[in-house]
């Protein structure tokens, strides 16, 4: 049983849900069930937002709403700047220290501006990957106190998700700017913190939108320093036939036909990827959502058609025809710019997970 378990054990969640219509708001209180453990989805986890606001007590929640214990919890590392790393990463390994779970944490390969395609930008980046493979200014060293930091707190099995959505094009470390460097410090970072401990796990993760796309292949720094392929799915970022009617933000007009079309392929070609390499894989983010403002940001909304294909394809990933699956978490966020993903915003879909997922 987890921690706080106790305090938590006379309350449920309230579901507030969203409409795909987008303004209609619907109260559900879902009592919380007796937790067991269940071991055909023990591969389930959630993000529960950041550690520094709330400790374990959102992720105690989500469990006691699906009344299981849950066996992975995301974090992230903080990639504006070095000092604001070092600082988050203190106030996170004194938040979870103790906690019952296996730690998944997003380490970054760069700090300061994201990646723009811009001379400045692009030699930012490359200028940080030289300076950790040749061994100056310290970069080392700051990694190394990054792995000890989360072996003393207990996460020496940490999956660690470097330079977690790489082929990104805004990300702060894109692995565009430069494959071969990239390669050369994502090894380096890999042996600092295999050193360390060699519980240590990576997992070389792309985004589901992107993951045909030559970057993948191009940075990937080699079946040694890999452990796990991860892809990124969110209910998002289709414009096509069966999307968002005409004058929504959300709501699928045919999700059946949106999955078939958008998101199973791309899955895909990511399990294919996946099994070229011989690893099993994860599904670092995954959530629902109700868009971002650019019309790209055209999402699912209340779409219980994407937790049933979602659960179904994880459960094939897990089967003896897949490649393995070694963890899937939720993205429990409702402050994220590309709108809100809280399972407790999407009713029908909340009921199908927790039927699908709970003890």
């Amino acid at each position: 049983m987890r921690l706080l378990v106790s305090v938590l054990s006379a309350f449920a969640l309230l579901l507030v849900g969203a409409s795909a219509a987008g303004s209609q708001e619907a109260d559900v209180e879902v009592v919380a069930a007796a937790k067991v453990s269940r071991s055909d989805t023990s591969w389930l986890g959630f993000y529960p937002g950041h550690t520094g606001k709330s400790g374990l007590s959102d992720f105690a929640r989500l469990e006691q709403w699906l009344g299981r214990d849950l066996g992975f919890m995301l974090q992230y590392g903080d990639g504006r700047s070095p000092d604001a790393f070092a600082r988050n990463l203190g106030g996170q390994m004194s938040a979870l220290r103790g906690g019952d779970f296996r730690l998944v944490y997003s380490l970054p390969m760069a700090f300061g501006a994201r990646h723009t395609g811009s001379d400045a930008t692009v030699s930012a980046i490359v200028s940080q990957w030289d300076a950790l493979i040749r061994d100056t200014g310290g970069r080392r060293d700051f990694y190394r106190s990054a792995a000890q930091q989360l072996d003393d707190a207990g996460f020496g099995n940490a999956i660690i998700r470097l330079g977690w959505e790489f082929d990104n094009p805004s990300s702060r470390w894109h692995a565009g700017a430069d494959p071969e460097k990239f390669k050369q410090a994502w090894r380096v970072i890999h042996d600092i913190f295999t050193s360390v401990s060699p519980g240590f796990t990576f997992d070389y993760n792309f985004v589901r939108v992107a993951a045909s796309n030559e970057i993948v292949a191009a940075a990937y720094p080699g079946d040694a320093y890999v452990d796990i392929i991860g892809v990124d799915a969110y209910d998002s970022g289709y414009q096509g036939e069966g999307g968002v009617p005409a004058g929504a933000r959300f709501g699928w007009s045919n999700p059946d036909l949106v999955w078939s079309k958008n998101q199973l392929p791309k899955l895909k070609v990511a399990e294919q990827f996946a099994k070229a390499h011989g690893k099993p894989m994860s599904v670092p983010e995954w959530a629902l959502s109700t868009g971002g403002t650019s019309k790209a940001g055209k999402a699912g909304g209340d779409n219980p058609n994407y937790i049933q294909e979602m659960y179904d394809w994880m459960r094939h990933l897990d089967s003896p025809d897949g490649p393995g699956l070694v963890y899937a978490t939720y993205f429990q966020s409702s402050g994220s710019p590309d709108g809100v993903h809280s399972i407790e915003a999407f009713p029908q879909s909340a009921a199908l997970f927790q039927q699908l997922f709970g003890g």
